[in-house]
């Protein structure tokens, strides 16, 4: 059987991305397999990515992990897509809000360009990476519902592939004809202000992960990436 990339949208997700990656961690197909994680928040892109690091380096090295901030690139070669899809990354992606400070960049008179060594003095827009750009774009201001702008983001998403398993681990954000499991457990919005530092943790190895590794040895994501290896 050919190789396998299993694509995460939205994986900066605190309720599921330390389950997601844990299981990924503990899937041991026949096959090879690449992670894809996708996230348009730069900074839970890069913690849900060290941290699927440090799990794949302790239990599952063989299996690479690469971390996207652009979706063009991230879903490439995906063969199966698992939605955790949150709303700071749907509103990124759907580039609904700008920030004061792009619009400073863009309303500077060309003669401020040319003025060197003056810090004060803003780059031209066209010559900003796209990195930049999206660091400097702020999610819109939520004209529309968290429901909405979920299931409009994904509902693009699944246009542009073709053929592929997906699953979908969104609360409640049914889509049509996927498959939805409503894993793990909701949480707080409190209680997931501090899972950030609870991944730092992790990472840096202060806490032992064995209920990280519990919670993604019998979940019905691991059961759902089994069952794919009888599908094909």
């Amino acid at each position: 059987m050919s190789g396998r990339v299993i694509t995460v949208l939205g994986a900066g997700n605190m309720r599921t991305g330390p389950a997601v990656v844990s299981t990924l961690s503990q899937w041991y197909p026949d096959f090879p397999v690449t992670v894809h994680l996708f996230d348009a928040n730069p900074e839970r892109l890069e913690l849900i990515r060290l941290l699927a690091e440090q799990l794949m380096d302790a239990w599952n090295s063989e299996v690479p992990v690469f971390g996207f901030q652009d979706w063009d690139l991230a879903c490439k070669g995906t063969t199966d897509l698992i939605v955790t899809l949150h709303e700071d990354c749907a509103r990124r992606m759907r580039g609904g809000g700008r920030s004061v400070a792009l619009e400073y960049f863009e309303k500077a008179e060309p003669m401020d360009f040319y003025l060197g060594g003056d810090r004060n003095k803003p780059t031209p827009v066209d010559q900003l990476s796209e990195q930049t750009k999206r660091l400097l774009i702020a999610p819109d201001s939520g004209e529309v519902s968290r429901v909405w702008i979920l299931r409009e983001v994904v509902s693009n998403v699944l246009r542009e592939l073709d053929g592929v398993r997906v699953l979908n681990l969104m609360r409640g954000v049914e889509l049509m004809a996927v498959e939805g499991v409503e894993w793990p457990d909701a949480v707080n919005e409190e209680a997931l202000t501090v899972v950030p530092h609870q991944i730092l943790r992790w990472v840096r190895g202060d806490e032992e992960m064995d209920e990280l590794r519990r919670a993604g040895s019998d979940s019905p994501l691991l059961r759902w990436l089994v069952e794919s290896e009888r599908v094909g």
